[in-house]
């Protein structure tokens, strides 16, 4: 379960589910969050993970000819910050979707990257470009859509498995600390912090060695073990 479940709704969540005999919570953050409001279903933490078809076997650093990419929903914060460093740096070059009917991604420069309808069309284009920007779900967002859970997303092992950066604004809480965003880069905080990270991501390679070693935790053949472990702890065949 993708949890986004306030403590006012938590009754009626317990209702939603009480039939079953395991529950398996995507996100560390809501698993503490539901472990320390008493919860009395049988939950379990079992996080998102990356498809091992995407498992880092070439040198992903080959094609990098983009400095940064905006894939999906964008931070508004980060958005912003980049667009200021745009306009202070006319060699900085990004890739944005053009619009939302073709979803055609063109680089700032005006040529066309590429359309992007599918999963490998994804990983095709961020594999060309140095720098992603990632925010967790609640980050700098007014709606009530996530209730405050910030739970890290796919798209940040995906990054990673394209061999970017990631510019990042997060909050410390049980997810990130799971996935170990600080040891990624901080959650950056002013437009200064953002200009001295760029300029850095532009010019350096990524930790190939680390980022690799790091994927081996999050590929979705260990959530297999760690599903099978969960089973046999609880009794089900």
């Amino acid at each position: 379960v993708d949890f986004y479940y306030s403590k006012e709704e938590l009754p009626a969540f317990y209702h939603y589910y009480s039939h079953c005999r395991l529950l398996l919570i995507s996100s560390r953050e809501a698993y503490e969050f539901l472990k320390n409001n008493g919860c009395p279903l049988n939950i379990r933490h079992l996080a998102l993970s990356l498809p091992d078809q995407y498992r880092i076997e070439h040198d992903v650093l080959d094609n990098k000819k983009y400095d940064m990419i905006l894939m999906g929903r964008q931070n508004a914060v980060l958005y912003d910050w980049m667009k200021k460093y745009a306009e202070r740096h006319p060699d900085f070059t990004y890739v944005e979707r053009k619009d939302m009917v073709d979803f055609e991604y063109v680089a700032s420069t005006g040529e066309s990257v590429g359309i992007c309808k599918g999963h490998e069309d994804m990983i095709r284009l961020l594999e060309m470009c140095r720098v992603g920007m990632y925010s967790t779900p609640s980050m700098d967002v007014e709606s009530n859509r996530t209730r405050g859970l910030n739970q890290v997303t796919p798209r940040f092992l995906e990054y990673i498995a394209c061999g970017c950066h990631v510019a990042m604004r997060y909050p410390l809480n049980p997810d990130t600390d799971y996935y170990e965003l600080p040891k990624f880069g901080p959650s950056i905080e002013s437009y200064e912090m953002f200009e001295n990270y760029i300029d850095n991501a532009r010019h350096t390679l990524p930790d190939m060695e680390m980022y690799t070693a790091y994927l081996e935790k999050h590929y979705t053949s260990r959530r297999v073990d760690e599903l099978r472990e969960i089973l046999i702890e609880n009794n089900i065949k």
